[in-house]
Order: structure tokens, then sequence, then C-alpha cells
């Protein structure tokens, strides 16, 4: 994963000499990890939800004395297991992964490793996995039974009632984990990073499995977890190794695969039976290098002898027809790997072999959607004529961005005028129908026809007046949308009348072929180049950004900065490109918040042009409209306004919480998104950087893309001037780091 630094920080790391020879041994003080250390990724991290959860547990009666006095006696929850989890856009049709920690240790140990970088939590995420990661019955946050310790300290209990906490010491994971042959001496090959061992030290915590009961909850937790992800893959590691083999004999149907991680132990009490059925459920087991490294605990077998138990279990598997097998990366030529291989220098290459072999044996099968297996809804009124029936065929699952329904139109209905980010492919399987594009003649289909609808064309399809057409429609989404609605066809508009005449650009004549129009054609040739070829040609043309977020970047710069002149030409092309009257009227309000009164108020005059042209319901700009929720950092942004404004100028406080942050922001004729853009941009075409940089995170927030902002004010320079373009983009750069 390639290093960057980024909303500012940077990697000062500097281990030589004497400071290393403290990292690697344990006489000399803990190393802190700082928060610069964290390597961050090159792209954002996009989910579709993230959250924790318990499964299992079970209410016991327990004594005030089991309690800790701490209250009367009652009942509480025990041996419940904690879940936390991330489930990627787009990643609902993927395998989920269930990841169980080892011994002394919780989920922490697949989450960012101890020198800072992506861990398999995280990876797998991005590859498209729903990731679960528990941590076991009794450890860490899902917390334990304390009744046996406080009855042996009141003296009601022997203290041998008491389970052993078991802990290992930083001296004794070197050759355990396989580190080195003894503390402070790594293999010349070691893949661990052991210049942050001491941040490993951190992840330990006290291990009572021997005092839960048995069997241990956290394998029927396991099964049932598997059970409600309706399949899943379990991967174990060192002391839970075994625990999706267990989890597997209990719930069979649900596991999906099960990876061993240098599994602390492969069983060899199986019964035949239990055998058979481990045969029904894929199994690849995991082994690191030096496994002859004796371990220093004389008690527990070496991980040879360990490896050489997996080799057995996997023959007995194979013999009874399953599919199991041995990922040992020193036969593939890769040295090195310790135990804690998830957290090797070189964990995402073992990753990834790891997700090759669940794409093979457990990834995605072939599906069939069977007809008359999907619902039919009648579509939307408010963007449909008609009676109009929507069977959704397919949604978009991971790596593919590409959905389909199908729509069938009675005679005479139709959809709005509306565009598609990414463009569609409409196939007629019944009928006849029409379809326009903006600006052309409407044409006939007929039942054998395919169209393919170019990215943001403006457009409507519907059926023809006499018969119902029946179509296939495929989109693919953009940042979560495939479809921008626009306002619904007139009944002259079906009937063949032509559409209103586009808007001319600046300083054009009627019947001007070329976007710079023949005055600059005429006056200023090379301008007239750089607007037909770079800014019409390339730029607007450019997919980074929609059709119609280009004419809210290009009207709210033109507010911004005064220049009203080419506004009404701007104002009906961002109508054309899917920009809503209310949305137009909503962005003006917000502008005259953020530009100013007098900037707002100029551009009153191009509004009442193109509105009176268009024939817009102004009356329908004046509709309620529900309020929006405010983004989760809002309650901090109020915090420090309050704290930082009200000693001095209390009514500017509570106009710009009141008004500006919970009315105005809040206001549905705009979404978040929009609000955020426009805000960036005005801000941007002013010149006004000291309050860009909150805004700019503002708008991460509210879903706007780093990649969208950058392209905004790219955009924004042929409108404001490269130099305030420049000076945005040194904000942005220092912002979101070089």
């Amino acid at each position: 994963m390639k290093r960057r630094q980024i909303w500012g920080w940077c990697r000062r790391v500097a281990l030589a000499g004497g400071t290393l020879a403290g990292v690697l041994g344990t006489a000399i003080g803990t190393e802190a990890q700082a928060l610069q250390d964290l390597q961050a990724p090159d792209t954002p991290l996009v989910l579709k939800a993230q959250g924790s959860f318990f499964v299992g547990g079970e209410k016991v009666a327990q004594t005030e004395v089991e309690l800790g006095s701490l209250g009367p006696g009652g009942h509480i929850t025990v041996n419940q297991m904690y879940v936390r989890y991330m489930v990627p856009q787009g990643g609902d049709g993927n395998v989920p992964v269930v990841m169980i920690h080892g011994a002394t240790l919780t989920g922490k140990s697949w989450e960012t490793t101890p020198d800072g970088r992506m861990g398999w939590d995280e990876y797998f995420v991005r590859k498209g996995h729903p990731v679960y990661v528990p941590d076991q019955v009794g450890r860490g946050r899902s917390g334990f039974n304390q009744a046996a310790y406080n009855n042996a300290r009141a003296g009601s209990a022997p203290a041998a009632n008491q389970a052993a906490w078991l802990r290992f010491s930083d001296e004794g994971v070197w050759p355990n984990f396989r580190f080195g042959s003894k503390s402070g001496a790594p293999f010349p090959d070691s893949q661990f990073p052991v210049a942050a061992v001491d941040e490993l030290s951190k992840q330990g915590v006290p291990d009572q499995n021997s005092g839960l009961p048995r069997p241990n909850p956290t394998l029927k937790a396991l099964a049932d977890l598997a059970g409600e992800l309706k399949g899943a893959v379990l991967m174990g590691h060192s002391q839970s190794g075994s625990f999706p083999l267990e989890a597997a004999l209990l719930n069979p149907a649900a596991a999906k695969a099960l990876v061993l991680v240098e599994p602390g132990r492969c069983p060899d009490t199986y019964t035949e039976q239990q055998i058979k059925t481990l045969a029904t459920v894929p199994i690849l087991v995991v082994f690191g290098d030096h496994r002859d490294n004796p371990t220093g605990l004389p008690t527990l077998p070496t991980w040879q002898a360990r490896f050489e138990a997996c080799q057995a279990m996997i023959s007995r598997v194979t013999s009874a027809g399953g599919q199991a097998e041995m990922l040992a990366p020193p036969e593939r030529g890769i040295r090195g790997n310790s135990h804690m291989i998830m957290q090797d220098r070189n964990s995402l290459q073992i990753a990834d072999l790891i997700l090759q072999w669940i794409g093979a044996h457990a990834g995605n099968k072939l599906t069939i959607g069977r007809g008359g297996s999907r619902p039919v809804r009648p579509a939307p009124a408010q963007n449909f004529t008609g009676s109009v029936q929507v069977e959704m065929l397919f949604e978009a699952v991971d790596p593919s961005h590409a959905s389909g329904g199908s729509v069938t139109f009675q005679p005479g209905a139709r959809t709005a005028w509306h565009s598609h980010p990414r463009g569609q492919i409409l196939i007629i399987t019944a009928g006849t129908g029409r379809i326009q594009r903006w600006g052309d003649p409407v044409e006939e289909v007929r039942a054998g026809d395919v169209v393919r609808i170019p990215a943001g064309a403006k457009h409507w399809h519907g059926a023809s007046p006499q018969a119902s057409m029946t179509h296939i429609a495929i989109s693919e989404h953009r940042d979560g949308s495939t479809v921008q609605w626009m306002e619904q066809v007139s009944d002259e508009q079906y009937n063949g009348a032509p559409p209103a005449p586009r808007p001319q650009p600046l300083n054009s004549q009627p019947g001007a072929g070329r976007p710079s129009g023949p005055l600059q054609q005429k006056l200023a040739p090379g301008m007239a180049a750089l607007t037909d070829d770079v800014l019409y040609g390339d730029v607007w043309r450019r997919p980074d950004l929609s059709p119609r977020d280009r004419s809210l970047v290009t009207i709210a710069a033109l507010i911004a900065v005064g220049k009203t002149t080419p506004l009404a030409g701007h104002l009906g092309r961002a109508l054309d490109n899917g920009l809503r009257p209310i949305e137009a009227s909503g962005l003006l309000a917000h502008l005259a918040i953020y530009c100013g009164w007098p900037s707002a108020v100029a551009a009153l005059d191009a509004y009442e042009q193109v509105y009176t042209a268009r024939k817009i319901d102004t009356a329908a700009l004046r509709a309620e409209s529900p309020r929006l929720s405010a983004p989760a950092s809002d309650a901090a942004r109020a915090r420090a306004v309050t704290e930082g404004f009200a000693a001095v100028a209390p009514k500017f406080v509570q106009l710009t919480n009141d008004v500006v942050f919970d009315d105005l922001w809040r206001r549905s004729d705009l979404s978040l998104r929009d609000r955020s853009l426009v805000t960036i941009v005005a801000l941007a075409a002013t010149g006004d950087d000291d309050r860009l940089e909150f805004y700019l995170r503002r708008g991460l927030e509210n879903g706007l893309t780093r990649e969208q902002i950058v392209e905004a004010i790219t955009h924004l320079g042929f409108y404001a001037g490269w130099g305030k373009a420049t000076q945005a983009l040194t904000v942005i750069s220092r912002s979101f780091g070089k």
C-alpha cells in the first residue's frame, strides 16, 4: 500500500542505533505509536453500513456479592459475543467473512497493523466482502462473568474456583509467534514489523477461557452468526483456529468455507461422521515460516507438530470427498511469515492468496432469478404519465455497476424528461413505443429494437397512443445514482411538437453551429477556439462531474462573482441538464447568504427571463417541503461558533446557528450534497479561503467525493479565473493531502 500524507499528517519515524535496540528489546520503555504513524490508503473506503451487535448471551441471577456489592442482587446477561461489522457499498451479493481472534487477544488483531498499515478487516471489505469481527465470549467488548472472582474475594468460594487469567510476556511472544529465535533477535527474513512489536504488546488482554462454560459459548455464537448471515466464510486464528471447524459441525449449511490461520490445533478426535460433515465445507489451512523454531512453551506442541496434525486432518477430509488444502507460503517461495501473519509486512500478499481461494471455493455462485418471483409495482406518478408497471430484474452487485428492470407502458403512458449519468440501454421486448432526445424529433420503436442513450442526454420514452410497449432498461449507477428526473412530458411534446429551443451560448446568434457563436469567432478567434475545443469540447464533456453538477458549478460561480450577463443562457442549460426549477431557486437563496444579497438580487432578472420563457409554474416554488436531517458534525460546529463569538456577537451566533444552519442548510429544495458543492464553489470564486477548509470537510460528510471537488474547482477556473482556482486548489491540497 502506498504511503501518503493526508490531512497534514506526516510520518516521522527515526529508528537507529540505540533507539532501534530499545524497540527490539524489552528492557527499555515502550515506544509510542503516534497518530501520524498511521498510513492512509489512496482511495476512500465506501460503506453501505457499519456498526456492532451481540450474538447469544443468557440471563443469570447473581447475588449482591457476585455483583461486587455494587447494588442488590438480580439478573445480568453473560456469555454474549460482541461483533463489529462493515458492509461495503455494492457488497450485498458477496459472501461475508467472519474473523475470530486468538488467545490473549481481541478483534483488534484484524484491524490496523502494529506499524500502522491497513488490516485484513478493511482490506477484505475493500475487496467487496462484508466483514464481521467478533471478540470471543469473555474477551474484549464481549465482557466476562465476574461472579467466581467476587465469590472468592468474599471468601464464599475457594480461590481455586477462579479460572487462570493468561497473558503472554513480551519476551515470550518472540519465539512462540516466530518473530525470532529469542526476544530482540528477529529472523533475518522476518516479515513481522519488529520495530513496532511494542504496539502488539498493547493489544494483549487477559484470557480466562478456561473459566467459560463447556462447550465454549463462542462456538455456538459463531454458528448462529453464520446462520443469521445466511452463510459466511469463518476465519479463525491461533487459539480460535479450530473454532470454524466446531461451528461448521453445529451448522454446516451456514459455513460457506473455513479458513484456519495458524490454528492452535486440528483435532484428531473427530469421528468419521464429523469428518463427513466437514467434507461438505471447503477448508483452507494457512501456516507461515520457521515452524520448527522452539516455542519456549514446553507444555504445548511445536508449530511444526501442529502443521503436521492439520495435514493429517486435511488428508482425512479429502479422503471423505471434501475440498481441503494447505496454504504454506514458504512452499511458494514466500519466506519469513510469522504466527501473526495478518500483521506481517506482506500481510496483503497473503490476504490476496486467501481471497483467491475464497473466490474459487466460496465466491458468488451462478444465481437464477425465476420468472414470477419478483414483485411488479406501479411506477411513481411524479416521474411518469399514465399507467406504468415496473419489475426490477436485478440490482447492481459489485464489481458491476449495472442494474436493470422491465417496464410496461400502457397506451399513451410515458416517462418524464430525465437523464442518466452513465447512459442507458433500452431493449424493446413487446409492442410499439416512442422515444425522444431533447432537441430531436420523436421516434418510433418496436419489439426487437435496441436503443443506446448517451450519458447525460435529456430524453423520454413510453408507449404509442394506440399500443402498449415493454422494454428492459439497463443503467449504471454513478455515486449511487442512476437517473436524474426532470419535468413531465407535455401532451404537445408527446404528440410530436418540438421542445423549446436550446439556449444559445453567450454572444451567439440564432443558427450558430458552434458554442462560441459568430461574435467570438469574428472578434476573438483565439478565444473562440478555446471555447469550442477546450471549454465545451473537453471540460463540459468530462465524466468526472455530471452535466447537471457542472451547471450548478457554473451558475454558482456566475452569481458569486456578479457576472449575470451569461446567466440566463446557463440557467436554461442547467434546466436542460436536469436541474429542477425549485433547486435553481433554492440555489439563489443559498447564495444570498454566502455571497451577499446584492449578488443574489442581481440574478433575479435572468431567472425571470428563463422562467417566463419556459412557462415555469412559480407557484410550485412556494410549496412546503420536508426538512433534511442535520449532518452528524453540526452539533460540534454550533458549539465552536458559540464559544468563539457569543461573547462579542451574540446575535450573529443566533443567526448563524438558527437561520444559516438550522434553517437554510436543512431545506430540501437543495440536497446537502448540492449545498456543499455550491458553497465550496462560491467561496472559491470569491477567494474566501479562510472558510473553505471547513466546507471541504462538510462536503465529504455530505456525499461529495474528493475527485468531484477537484473537478468542480477545475471547471470553476473557466468561470472565475485561473487564479481563483489555483488559490482554492492550494487549500484543497493542504486539506486532502498531496
